[in-house]
């Protein structure tokens, strides 16, 4: 049996239970067209092109549950542990955040966009159509993206109020289960691969300096990892009025892996041998924990954070 860190903090594996705590605020319902901001004007705009996308891909019922595992680990260097994560199996829904900022404004920040994710899937009136279900194809993105840009305004508005939270923010990873398809969403550097047929794909591109100098030719892949600001991020929740969320559809296979994760792992390990790790082990709370062991062993230089989700045969459902 290999060994395991002692005293491993904020570990969160039951399905339907978030790591987020606290922050008993009532995220606001949806404001009438006659009051709404351009922001939320915008949200419209993004979320039916999603949904469109979705309607194409998703055309019947799923013969696939999902099962997943996730953990966080405060790593061997940092005293305090600023992620979050969710797994929330029934809802189909996975969020990974990683926050930033000084008086405890980073742990607070990435509770509360898992907590205002959560909560706008939970609740019928979040956006129009009102009592629509949170897993249609226009519904169910709507409330997944409205979620986050409440979060947003919600963070900043938060800071400027508290000098003690100024700057703070958070990274954000979330998947969204539908029918045939998932919706990915992210802002920041923590990201979603997915393992499919032991092949490992990246499914975000991270909101980061070193990779917007790499977009621009100004810097090789293989200098990226030892960059003196590989750590800096170009975009996250809460640092501004108004954020860009990347989205995206993606298909799903019965059989398929998601991994969401903080740059405490990705950080740490290459995706060769995140993808070795998960190829290895079948079990998922085995993989996870091998996962962060090793990030621990590189260092532990940053909070470590992975959620992984499998899309297990329905029983009796016959394999596509």
């Amino acid at each position: 049996m290999r060994a395991r860190h002692r005293n491993r903090p904020q570990v969160r594996e039951r399905e339907g239970e978030s790591a987020a705590a606290g922050v008993a605020e009532r995220a606001p319902r949806w404001l009438g067209a006659a009051t709404r901001t351009a922001a939320e004007r915008q949200e419209d705009l993004v979320v039916q092109s999603m949904a469109s996308s979705a309607g194409e891909q998703a055309p019947a019922a799923a013969p696939f549950r999902p099962a997943a595992y996730g953990e966080t680990d405060v790593g061997r260097v940092r005293e305090r542990n600023e992620d979050t994560f969710a797994v929330l199996a029934h809802q189909g829904l996975f969020m990974v955040a990683d926050g930033m900022g000084g008086a405890a404004g980073g742990a607070l920040a990435s509770r509360m966009v898992i907590e205002r994710v959560q909560r706008a899937m939970e609740d019928a009136e979040t956006t129009w159509p009102v009592g629509a279900s949170a897993h249609g194809v226009e519904s169910g993105p709507r409330r997944f993206l409205a979620g986050i840009l409440r979060a947003n305004r919600e963070i900043h508005r938060l800071a400027r109020q508290d000098i003690r939270k100024k700057g703070m923010g958070t990274t954000f990873a979330g998947l969204l289960l539908l029918a045939r398809c998932a919706v990915v969403a992210h802002v920041g550097d923590s990201r979603v691969y997915r393992l499919r047929e032991g092949r490992l794909e990246r499914m975000t591109h991270d909101h980061s300096l070193v990779n917007h100098l790499m977009a621009m030719g100004c810097l090789r892949p293989e200098e990226a990892a030892s960059h003196p600001k590989r750590n800096v991020i170009t975009r996250a929740v809460g640092p501004c009025e108004t954020v860009d969320v990347d989205t995206k559809i993606v298909d799903t296979r019965t059989g398929d892996a998601f991994l969401l994760c903080s740059d405490g792992l990705h950080g740490a390990l290459d995706d060769a041998e995140i993808a070795a790790i998960l190829r290895e082990h079948g079990d998922l709370a085995d993989a996870v924990g091998h996962l962060i062991d090793r990030a621990n062993e590189c260092g532990g230089k940053d909070n470590v954070t992975a959620v992984l989700m499998r899309l297990e045969p329905v029983s009796g459902a016959a394999i596509p």
